[in-house]
């Protein structure tokens, strides 16, 4: 091939797109495999086509979806096949799946982020909560053990025993009692 033939090369053999060896477009079934139908073929016209759909393909590729329009007008081109039609619609329906998968995960996205914010501020409320029932419970621990101690003592000072060492202490009291008073004056 020489230096001045600009035709773009097929990716599978480097051959210029719409060579007088015709293939057919991936995907389609070769002319010896016993299809029923022809496989649709790429002519010299549609090579400008092709071009151009590839180009509009890379750009969207890589992320630039300003070009969605041209895709969609390339749908309906007049210089184009109907294979380039076809392929066009094809790129064109992936698109628009992808752009709506994104702005679903973009949705998805707003949301749990918006959820984590109110876990968040939730969490928040429980901490504070926790630390008010903690101080609840530890003054109740400490009125229950008041309450343990002067029934405890209770139940000692209720004993005969106890009864009886109170008595005597109020009779040795009272037996000494005279005596300081008399050691005073």
């Amino acid at each position: 091939m020489s230096g001045s033939d600009q035709r773009p090369m097929s990716d599978s053999d480097q051959r210029p797109v719409g060579d007088s060896d015709q293939r057919p477009v991936s995907g389609s079934a070769p002319k010896d495999a016993g299809a029923s139908r022809t496989p649709p073929q790429v002519s010299a016209n549609d090579t400008s086509a092709l071009v151009r759909l590839e180009q509009l393909c890379r750009e969207i590729a890589r992320g630039d979806h300003d070009h969605a329009d041209d895709l969609f007008d390339l749908t309906v081109a007049a210089d184009a096949s109907e294979v380039v039609h076809s392929l066009a619609e094809a790129f064109g329906f992936m698109l628009v799946q992808v752009e709506a998968r994104e702005m679903h995960l973009t949705n998805l996205i707003d949301d749990l982020t918006e959820l984590k914010g109110e876990l968040e501020i939730a969490n928040q409320r429980l901490e504070k909560e926790n630390a008010q029932l903690t101080g609840q419970l530890k003054r109740l621990t400490v009125e229950i053990d008041r309450h343990e101690l002067n029934k405890n003592v209770g139940a000692i000072v209720d004993t005969e025993y106890f009864q009886d060492l109170q008595q005597r202490a109020r009779e040795m009291r009272a037996r000494h009692l005279p005596r300081d008073r008399a050691q005073d004056e």
